[in-house]
């Protein structure tokens, strides 16, 4: 499972318009990931999971590594 793929699934379903690319990608396989992403967007169960595993985590890291000014940012 790809983390890139899911959060790339996880903003098109959002409704947000993003306003930026991934940079991420580093091999043709990542590329081919995110384009199966964006023309299948439903998310699998797993990648739910995945994302929410993350968030717990990126929640407890945010106050040390986050600027004050992307402290706004869930």
């Amino acid at each position: 499972m790809s983390f890139t793929q899911a959060a790339l699934r996880h903003i098109i379903n959002s409704g947000l318009e993003p306003d930026t690319t991934f940079t991420g990608i580093n091999h043709f396989e990542e590329f081919l990931e995110n384009i199966e992403a964006y023309y299948n967007p439903d998310m699998t169960d797993d990648e739910q999971i995945l994302l929410d595993e993350v968030k717990v985590v990126a929640e407890k890291k945010a106050h040390a590594v986050l600027p004050d000014h992307y402290r706004f940012l869930d």
